[in-house]
């Protein structure tokens, strides 16, 4: 509050550890037959949250919305990234902290859709060619005023 009182504004995003979850979700659907799905890169959603959408939760779960956990249930390194309730509803604080299943979660389905990521040179692709504006230079200007 105090740093957005000074303009400040921010957004959380990241590529969270998540996505091992689901590579692994998705691997075991195609394995034991529930899931046909054609060799391509995948693309995980990165969860986004901006300043004004923080919610802290009161549980041990991303519950009502909630997408924060208080300091003095994480350590300062944690990042919330690693839970997505539609993904995997499998996933709680205990799990992310203690690699302890979740109390009475159960595996479950994937969402049907599975989005093809773009080619990335480089990155998931070596025979590919990246768009012409791939790494087009933005500048921005800072907003904050000391």
């Amino acid at each position: 509050p105090k740093m957005q009182g000074m303009g400040l504004k921010g957004v959380s995003a990241g590529s969270p550890p998540a996505t091992s979850g689901y590579a692994f979700k998705l691997m075991m659907e195609i394995l034991t037959k529930k899931r046909e799905l054609k060799p391509m890169n995948i693309e995980y959603p990165l969860p986004w949250v901006p300043a004004d959408q923080v919610k802290p939760c009161k549980g041990d779960t991303f519950a009502d919305g909630c997408n924060v956990f208080p300091t003095d249930k994480v350590p300062s390194s944690f990042v919330t990234e690693v839970f997505n309730p539609e993904l995997l509803p499998e996933l709680s604080l205990q799990s992310a902290l203690e690699g302890k299943p979740t109390p009475g979660a159960t595996i479950q389905p994937l969402p049907a859709d599975v989005k093809q990521a773009p080619d990335a040179p480089g990155i998931n692709c070596s025979s590919c060619k990246a768009p012409a504006d791939e790494y087009k230079l933005t500048k921005i200007e800072p907003t904050v005023k000391p």
